[in-house]
């Protein structure tokens, strides 16, 4: 399977907007796939991960930031970036329930850290 910086990004911006709509149906879809990219992308080597990833979190896309972020912590790649960011996000309010989705993974990168 191929996977492209805007698939993903599209694919995380869809199940935002299902769980934000209540389109839960239509969300676990879009998560499934999000979970799937993330384990080719945890299998794949080197600077061709690195560079999907590295373009995923420099969208700034808050979900795709998240969603990626654990691929991040398990590669040791970008990890303080990826907290910095996770934080903003949790004090967001304009990110409803995404903003406790942040707090939550970042206490599952500190779990990992330890």
């Amino acid at each position: 399977m191929r996977i492209n910086k805007e698939k993903y990004i599209q694919y995380a911006e869809g199940q935002q907007q299902c769980v934000l709509s209540g389109d839960y149906k239509q969300g676990n879809k879009y998560a499934n796939k999000l979970i799937e990219f993330n384990s080719i992308i945890e299998e794949t080597e080197g600077d061709i991960a690195n560079s999907l990833i590295d373009g995923i979190i420099n969208s700034d896309k808050p979900n795709a930031v998240m969603w990626i972020s654990l691929v991040c912590a398990k590669r040791k790649y970008r990890v303080e970036e990826i907290k910095a960011k996770l934080i903003k996000y949790s004090i967001d309010r304009d990110l409803s329930v995404f903003a406790l989705n942040a707090k939550v993974t970042l206490q599952e990168l500190e779990k990992m850290e330890a």
